[in-house]
């Protein structure tokens, strides 16, 4: 960062205080980008886990099998995790349900600093009581047929510009 410039890249989005494009996943905001929110979230597009060149990122992603007849209560168990896992100390992108294509595919995607600071986020998250009770409803309710975890890190940055 030594240019004088903030920059931030990440998977399919660039913010240099000039220039926000978000090229999939559509709009998330987390409003806690650059230490401006109200800048970040007067953008209102900024929520893909960034990655500056100092702060190396992890991504978490899960692959959700779902229960296709139970698919409003993945999405009441998504809604849920959107309360307790940046509460507990991750950047989460978001959950997303099936729309077209696979009926019983959903993903979950957060970030992290590093595999350490995602042991101490599962950590908290293990003692927060409406995370537990999310745990209890998915299983209770046999929303969730298997779940999978990848951790990858972004290779593709610094992206360029859209036209």
């Amino acid at each position: 960062m030594g240019s004088g410039k903030a920059e931030i890249s990440v998977p399919a989005l660039r913010l240099d205080r000039q220039h926000v494009a978000v090229h999939q996943f559509g709009q998330m905001g987390t409003g806690r980008l650059l230490g401006d929110p109200p800048k970040a979230r007067q953008l209102g597009r900024l929520g893909w886990g960034y990655s500056t060149k100092d702060t190396p990122m992890i991504t978490c992603i899960i692959t959700y099998d779902i229960d296709p007849n139970r698919r409003e209560l993945f999405d009441q168990y998504a809604q849920t995790w959107g309360a307790c896992i940046p509460r507990c100390g991750a950047d989460l992108v978001g959950y997303f349900a099936p729309h077209e294509g696979s009926v019983s595919t959903a993903y979950g995607i957060y970030n992290l600093p590093s595999l350490a600071a995602y042991e101490d986020y599962r950590a908290r998250l293990s003692q927060d009581p409406l995370g537990r009770e999310n745990y209890l409803f998915a299983k209770r309710e046999g929303v969730i047929r298997q779940e999978n975890r990848l951790f990858v890190k972004l290779a593709s940055a610094p992206h360029g510009d859209r036209p």
